[in-house]
């Protein structure tokens, strides 16, 4: 047997046998999440916890995202997996329970009176309920009159109308912390859901520096209910837009706290990032993106965030028991394009001019933009290279009327406006119907791993973020990387769409992207394999000749 034959061989096993050494990906990625991982001492370990000196959020400010995708991906695990975690998906046990009831009848709080989970139980009025408690109570009444009453949203629907579950259980107690989560429950039809809602029973381990534990509280409360909405609505949203709108809806109701402006710091320096981009902190995926809604309810009215919403229910529950994808029910109702939104919403960036909480405008972070000197030509073809994101440069006053555009693709839009010190061009990249509908496997906010999304069967595997990871920190960061991952977008959703629909393609393709995923999980054990493989073929040939 020739070498190239036995090369070829060990190729072809190593794609067949990867693909076994990656079935359990996804639940090792829930068991970990959920710290049911042996060997994990602590839940989400690996994530960072609140730092004390910045008052840093943690990785995971909301949790919803995470039992939203376990109950998508419910079937998709094995049987052990599904055993260990099937606690999850019921409603918390609290030892020594006792519940409340609020003063408009619409909330039952659920809390402990003994144990980890116990929230303060200082009486001062000698009612019988923990101060704490009512406080809690007094809370989610206010977010209701905000969101139902003034917002006229739909309430979130209960069994009968009865009062709405919360539930204290001590979230911030781990590595990592974070403040609620709001899971769904009972099916009111195939796409309306009830649901209840947990937070922090007493927000003591998060940083209180900036903000105190009544802050947290109150925006935890409209997030999570806005969350319990929303899955009324239709269950099947996509995170990054359900996080994006209960981000935004925390300002609309308690406009003094103010934390959610920590969130752009990490869109606004990555904003080669695409508006769907998946749920994060670090990236400002989903959490970041609220600024949009302000920009949509500044230019369209407020009613037009509920509007998303209501198109969303009316498109009812998805076939293959995916995530409906958020882009093509924005495209839909906002009619002039994402694309042509994301210019005006980066010239509002660039000029400041806010219409709405205008005390805050300073709060909103303004990233240094990349300077150019003179007329000289931009290589447009490669800014932005995601759909539906967004590039800026900043040029000397009246000087960039002599930008030649003439390299600028299709897809890309592009503007500008004057500054009291330079001109902004401002660049988005306009997507196209394929590159944003088929993103299949559960939508999310995938970020453009299309191929891997419909080969692994959700944006959320293991795999999937490997591969999505790389691209960020290898091809996105240089101009080659660049174009090829254009070129990808062009060519890969309609691939996509054909690899979804047939379990013996996602298989196929599995096998063949093994040997790119081993290769970006293990380069250091990966590349002395080819080196030495490159070297042996080298001096085999020498021999040879």
């Amino acid at each position: 047997m020739s070498f190239t034959l036995k090369l070829l061989t060990v190729l072809i096993v190593m794609s067949l046998a990867a693909p076994a050494l990656f079935a359990a990906g996804l639940d090792d990625y829930y068991l970990e999440r959920f710290g049911e991982k042996p060997g994990r001492s602590t839940p989400l370990s690996g994530l960072s916890a609140v730092s004390q000196a910045t008052g840093e959020l943690p990785l995971d400010r909301c949790y919803t995202p995470v039992y939203h995708s376990l109950r998508r991906d419910w079937q998709k695990l094995t049987v052990g997996t599904q055993q260990v975690l099937a606690k999850y998906l019921a409603k918390p046990a609290l030892a020594d329970p006792a519940q409340f009831t609020s003063s408009g009848g619409r909330f039952t709080i659920h809390y402990a009176t003994s144990g980890l989970d116990a929230p303060p139980l200082t009486d001062a009025n000698g009612n019988g309920v923990p101060d704490w408690v009512e406080t809690v109570a007094a809370v989610f009444e206010t977010v209701y009159a905000a969101e139902v009453n003034s917002l006229h949203y739909n309430p979130a629907p209960t069994a009968g109308g009865v009062p709405y579950d919360v539930y204290l259980q001590n979230l911030g107690g781990g590595i990592a912390k974070y403040l609620g989560f709001t899971n769904s429950d009972i099916p009111f039809s195939t796409a309306s859901y009830g649901s209840y809602i947990t937070i922090d029973n007493d927000f003591a381990e998060f940083n209180h520096d900036k903000y105190s534990a009544l802050d947290y509280l109150q925006i935890t409360a409209a997030h999570e209910y806005h969350h319990a909405i929303q899955y009324g609505y239709n269950a099947y949203f996509d995170p990054w837009y359900a996080e994006a709108t209960s981000t935004w809806i925390e300002d609309e109701v308690y406009d003094s706290v103010n934390q959610l402006y920590d969130y752009l710091p990490p869109w606004f320096q990555n904003f080669g990032l695409p508006l769907n981009a998946a749920v994060s902190v670090s990236s400002g995926g989903g959490y970041g993106r609220w600024l949009f809604n302000r920009y949509i309810a500044e230019t369209r009215g407020l009613d037009m965030v509920r509007t998303i919403w209501t198109r969303l229910a009316q498109r009812g529950a998805p076939t293959d028991g995916n995530d409906i994808p958020m882009l093509p029910v924005l495209e839909e109702v906002l009619g002039d394009g994402i694309g042509t939104e994301l210019i005006g919403f980066g010239k509002r960036l660039a000029l400041q001019n806010w219409a709405s909480h205008q005390h805050d405008i300073s709060r909103i972070y303004a990233h240094p933009l990349p300077s150019q000197t003179g007329t000289s030509p931009l290589p447009l073809s490669e800014f932005p290279a995601q759909p539906y994101s967004l590039a800026f440069f900043s040029y000397p006053l009246n000087s960039i009327g002599g930008v030649d555009l003439s390299a600028k693709p299709a897809e890309v839009l592009a503007d500008s406006v004057s500054t009291s010190n330079a001109d902004i061009l401002v660049l988005s990249n306009s997507g196209s119907a394929t590159a944003t509908t088929t993103a299949t496997g559960g939508g999310g906010g995938g970020g453009g791993c299309f191929i891997a999304t419909a080969a692994y069967g959700s944006y959320m595997h293991p795999k999937v973020m490997v591969l999505r990871d790389f691209r960020d920190r290898w091809l996105l960061t240089n101009l080659p990387g660049k174009w090829l991952v254009s070129l990808y977008y062009r060519v890969s959703p309609p691939l996509a769409a054909v690899i979804s629909r047939h379990q013996w393609l996602a298989k196929g393709c599995r096998a063949l992207l093994a040997p790119l995923v081993v290769t970006v999980e293990h380069p250091e054990s990966v590349a002395p394999l080819l080196l030495g493989l490159l070297a042996w073929t080298l001096i085999r040939g020498r021999i040879t000749s």
